[in-house]
């Protein structure tokens, strides 16, 4: 067997556990039949609905520069962004209604 046989058998057997795992985590999106959906990464872990982050609001400082208001989970918190920098500072005092 030479050299060229045995990495063109290494490519082959590559492409086909990559087709493998892309099946794999597409699951029903790329139609699996239903025998297979157990295959799928999404049946093991489906997404959640509700995130604990929300963008409350952002506000362009400049062309580089942002404040953004951020919700994590029941606290607010204030996000700098510059070029060369990113600050949070809590946003205490600061109380905003739940959306939904």
């Amino acid at each position: 067997m030479n050299a060229f046989q045995m990495t063109g058998e290494l490519a082959v057997a590559l492409v086909l556990i990559g087709a493998i795992l892309l099946v794999a985590a597409k699951g029903a999106a790329v139609g699996l039949p239903a025998r297979f959906a157990s295959l799928s990464v999404r049946a093991h872990f489906p997404r959640q609905r509700r995130t604990r982050m929300e963008l409350v609001e952002k506000l362009p400082l400049g062309p580089q520069h942002s404040l953004f208001l951020v919700r994590l989970g029941t606290s607010l918190v204030l996000i700098a962004t510059s070029p060369g920098a990113c600050q949070l500072k809590p946003a205490e005092g600061l109380t905003i209604p739940e959306t939904e």
